[in-house]
């Protein structure tokens, strides 16, 4: 007569513990999407840190060889290759042959109107190391098309712009935000933002602070802005940033400048067309 009750006590157990995994899955689920919507701001920074641990990585790659190791300096051959591959864009064909060697680096390509002062039109490039004659080729196009801040650079532009090349060494965790100094490194910050606790992070090359006139705090309140935080830059902030510093080697042209070296190493007919471009 009891094994109907024992049963049934069983079934009722049995029936709790579903419940309870029920609820305990319902709460998981809640704490998940709760998470997924921290996890989503941290990716942002996440990849820039990404980028820097890469960028240090590849370029150590790809300057260890059983050869002696190379000095990467960027010169003018560079530059006037940036003016090469935006002329090809236009033209709808490929650009000459670079004439310098295919070393790998981190690297970015600034494209400014000369005038009575610089005046930015575009400025993107990379932090993971990549082979000259394709990298430069491909941020020439992306500085001077698709950087998002300037409408696209028209052919009838071209002859009013400059163009620097920017070559990325040397990167170092900092052990404080203000161990750089200004003129000599690039910076990259990773942090915090107070307000929402999302990670955040940005850069700026090695010759922004030095031609803005900035302090080292100045610079750093600047990129803290670029990041997406515009509250207050106090002492708090400051010591909660991760800095990334490194230099670079740069070269810069002007158009007559650019158009001068490549009718150098073009062939008669290619002279030609550059110089009606």
């Amino acid at each position: 007569p009891r094994r109907p009750q024992v049963r049934a006590a069983g079934a009722r157990a049995a029936a709790e513990r579903t419940r309870a995994g029920g609820r305990a899955v319902g709460r998981s689920a809640w704490t998940g999407a709760r998470r997924g919507r921290g996890i989503a701001g941290l990716a942002r920074v996440l990849t820039l840190l990404r980028w820097l641990a890469c960028a240090r990585q590849r370029f150590a790659a790809a300057m260890s060889s059983s050869s002696p190791p190379r000095l990467v300096q960027a010169d003018l051959r560079m530059a006037a290759f940036c003016f090469e591959a935006l002329h090809a864009h236009f033209d709808g064909r490929a650009p000459a042959a670079p004439a310098f060697p295919n070393w790998s680096c981190p690297l970015f390509v600034t494209w400014n109107t000369v005038g009575a002062g610089p005046s930015l039109r575009g400025c993107i490039g990379t932090f993971s190391a990549q082979p000259l004659h394709e990298g430069l080729r491909e941020y020439a196009l992306t500085s001077a098309l698709r950087d998002q801040r300037f409408p696209p650079i028209a052919r009838g532009e071209v002859r009013r712009l400059s163009c620097t090349v920017s070559l990325l060494t040397d990167f170092e965790d900092a052990p404080d935000c203000m161990a750089w100094e200004v003129g000599v490194h690039g910076i990259t910050i990773a942090f915090r933002c107070p307000a929402s606790g999302a990670r955040r992070g940005a850069t700026y090359l090695p010759e922004v602070a030095r031609e803005q006139g900035w302090s080292k705090r100045q610079a750093l309140a600047s990129l803290v802005r670029k990041a997406g935080y515009h509250g207050h830059v106090d002492e708090q902030l400051l010591g909660s940033i991760q800095l990334t510093r490194y230099k670079s080697s740069v070269a810069s042209a002007s158009f007559d400048e650019a158009m001068a070296l490549l009718q150098q190493q073009t062939q008669p007919p290619q002279r030609a067309a550059l110089s009606a471009a």
